[in-house]
């Protein structure tokens, strides 16, 4: 598994969380699918368990950010249940 993208930290907050996950973390994902697609699956699970705890220890107002999180979590449910249907919203 070789990338050939230099990481890069730089931009915005969405930015660089977008440069990790395109350089890092997609990567990753699909060479372990193409070797155990279930591992892959739980390797995807444990980024983003480690990512939500991480956002959530650092939160000053826990409740608040965990609505966030919620209604975060459920937009994205519907958007790709609506691509899943061929439309999007």
């Amino acid at each position: 598994m070789k990338n050939k993208r230099k990481l890069t930290i730089q931009g915005s907050a969405q930015e660089v969380a977008g440069q990790i996950f395109e350089t890092v973390i997609t990567p990753v994902y699909s060479h372990m699918h193409a070797v155990h697609e279930v591992e892959a699956d739980n390797f995807a699970f444990c980024m983003a368990g480690v990512t939500v705890a991480g956002y959530l220890a650092a939160s000053d107002d826990l409740e608040a950010d965990k609505t966030k999180l919620l209604t975060y979590i459920e937009e994205m449910c519907k958007d790709i249940q609506n691509e899943k249907k061929g439309w999007v919203s």
